[in-house]
């Protein structure tokens, strides 16, 4: 309160009370013994001066104090000028009848927290309370113990005495003195109700509402903070740098390395005892990965997964946090699109160093495989050089070999091939399935003697046609003797082969062909290879030598049946303009062996004329 105030009484019945947010740190106890105590009067110029001693104990709260009660014993009215209070701290626990030596630092310890020149103060009923707000607080320090003075000049020399402090302790004392003796005398005579009553405001309690995360790899570093009881300013404090005034948010530039941030507010009755504080750590090492590897390279049937493994590395402080497996479709030799395969790998807790592994499966085609690696305060390691791998899980197709399983004179040559381009062909000739150190193809085969020949593929993944393979039987027959050949014409079932006979237009058929029995194997041309030739030429001579004699024949014709037959059938082409003549019939045939053809021919006379009808 200002000076000259007039102070009036706070009557409360039940007793005085604290502010919002002070606490009232002396409550009133029953009257019990009391100590010896000092009238506050002077035998003169009634001048009054009196102190009483709270013990830390009692107090126990360190803040401002702002405000002091008093409890009147009477009812009476009285009138004092030069109304002062004072505070000081005090080592001691019982007073001494020394005023100024009762407080730290002597007579200039005394602090004055209210002084009013002059005024009137109406003192009500025994019992009430008188409140008293005082104008410059003090800052008490919970450590040692209290000392409360007051003086004042009464109104009148005879003034009576009716009001005093008791003891609401065991350790307080009063002590007195009036304007002519320098000391007072120790009474104990008195037993009234009076008592002291002190409210400590409430300290700030500061709190931190937004910081960095810990840990962090970012150099820049704001707070943002507040504080209860109404806080009139703040000071911030970076590691051990000192406290300086600061406002909401707060913000630094940091380096690498551990940091310490601190904040107090400070209101109207002194600062927070108990900072607010936060460390974090400031990281921009950036982690390492020391080995990173992909096997197999070639994934296939037999090994159709990857095992990918690394070993990362942090010396920044936070620790590892994660690993990444990346994987990419090779993309004209370099890796495309990026997708990451499964979810994080975690690195174990306060890890610095970590070796681990994880499988991969992908189908077929070539990929690229990269890994990141993170710390916990979010640093990217440097990626390693990407891997590539191959990937063919699936089998080749099976080779096939021409000609195929069938029977052969003297030898056959064999060619073998594969749809699918870069396999390698392998192969047998005893029947057993081909392995990967079975023989391989290069070029054409030929077999002088009956063979089994039984083929498989590999492709570049050493992936194995499917089974059961593909296999040939090549029959080798040794036949040094040509074929025979004959000719027959049938008028249906009649046989009317003859050389020179003349046969009149009528439906017939040649037939040609014969069995090759010169090798002895009882195999004939029906089920070998052979060739038959046959030649219907009209002749104008009786002879014309080697046949074919006409250069355009009526039949021409080659049939791999060495069994055939041609039928002629009069008056439809190409016999129906023919007329008749001498006709030459020529048959050769070749088997699998010989060449050139066994030859045969005759000579027919036909008459492909149709007979005329006549009606008489």
């Amino acid at each position: 309160m200002t000076a000259n105030k007039t102070v009036t009484a706070n009557f409360t019945a039940t007793g005085g009370g604290c502010a919002p947010g002070e606490t009232e740190v002396i409550k009133e106890t029953a009257l019990g013994s009391m100590q010896s105590q000092v009238p506050f009067y002077g035998a003169g110029a009634n001048a009054m001066r009196f102190q009483t001693l709270f013990l830390q104990s009692e107090i126990n709260q360190a803040g401002y104090i702002n405000k002091i009660y008093f409890q009147k014993q009477n009812s009476a009215a009285e009138t004092f000028n030069n109304f002062r209070i004072y505070l000081c701290h005090s080592s001691l626990s019982n007073l001494t009848t020394t005023y100024d030596n009762n407080c730290i630092g002597g007579a200039g310890g005394l602090s004055e927290v209210m002084n009013v020149p002059s005024g009137v103060y109406l003192f009500g009923n025994a019992g009430d309370w008188l409140e008293f707000d005082v104008a410059n607080t003090f800052d008490y320090n919970n450590t040692d113990n209290l000392i409360v003075e007051i003086r004042w000049n009464g109104d009148s020399a005879n003034i009576s005495v009716n009001t005093y402090i008791r003891a609401i302790s065991g350790n307080r004392l009063l002590y007195s003195t009036n304007d002519s003796a320098s000391d007072g005398s120790l009474v104990s005579s008195y037993a009234y109700n009076f008592k002291a009553s002190i409210c400590v405001g409430a300290l700030p309690d500061t709190s931190i509402t937004a910081n960095p995360s810990n840990p962090t790899n970012q150099t820049a570093a704001t707070f943002s903070f507040t504080g209860t009881n109404s806080p009139t300013s703040y000071q911030c404090q970076l590691d051990s740098g000192g406290y300086s005034v600061c406002t909401s948010p707060k913000s630094y530039t940091v380096a690498q390395g551990t940091h310490t941030f601190q904040v107090k507010a400070i209101n109207l009755f002194g600062e927070d005892p108990t900072p607010a504080s936060y460390t974090w750590l400031v990281d921009t090492t950036l982690p390492v990965v020391s080995a990173f590897d992909v096997q197999p390279k070639n994934l296939n049937i037999a090994n159709p997964t990857d095992t990918i493994t690394w070993t990362v590395t942090d010396s920044g402080g936070s620790y590892l946090d994660h690993v990444e497996v990346w994987r990419a479709p090779d993309s004209a030799g370099v890796p495309g699109t990026w997708s990451k395969i499964g979810s994080n790998y975690n690195a174990p807790a306060n890890s610095n160093s970590w070796t681990s592994s994880t499988t991969d499966s992908p189908t077929d085609g070539i990929y690229w495989y990269g890994l990141h690696v993170v710390d916990k305060a979010g640093n990217w390691g440097t990626e390693p050089a990407p891997i590539q791998v191959t990937v063919d899980k699936t089998r080749p197709p099976k080779p096939t070999c021409t000609p195929g399983t069938g029977n052969y004179a003297t030898s056959v040559t064999v060619t073998c091939s594969d749809t699918e381009t870069g396999v390698t062909i392998r192969y047998t000739t005893n029947g057993t399935a081909p392995t990967t150190s079975s023989t391989q193809y290069t070029s054409a085969l030929t077999f002088t003697s009956t063979t089994t020949l039984t083929v498989a593929a590999w492709d570049a993944a050493t992936n194995r046609s499917d089974t059961p393979d593909n296999g040939y039987t090549y029959t080798i027959i040794v036949d040094t003797t040509p074929p025979t050949t004959t000719i027959k014409i049938f008028r249906g079932e009649e046989d009317v082969t003859a050389a020179g006979a003349w046969l009149r237009a009528d439906d017939y058929t040649i037939k040609f062909g014969d069995k090759d029995q010169a090798d002895g194997s009882g195999l004939n041309c029906e089920s070998c290879t052979c060739e038959y030739s046959i030649y219907l030429c009209k002749v104008g001579g009786p002879t014309c030598g080697d046949p074919p004699c006409c250069a355009t024949p009526v039949i021409n014709t080659t049939s791999r049946n060495c069994n055939s037959s041609v039928q002629i059938i009069a008056g439809t082409p190409p016999y129906n303009n023919e007329g008749f003549g001498r006709y030459q019939i020529y048959s050769g045939a070749k088997d699998m062996a010989n060449s050139p053809h066994a030859t045969e021919y005759l000579y027919i006379n036909f008459d492909f004329t149709p007979p005329e009808t006549h009606i008489e």
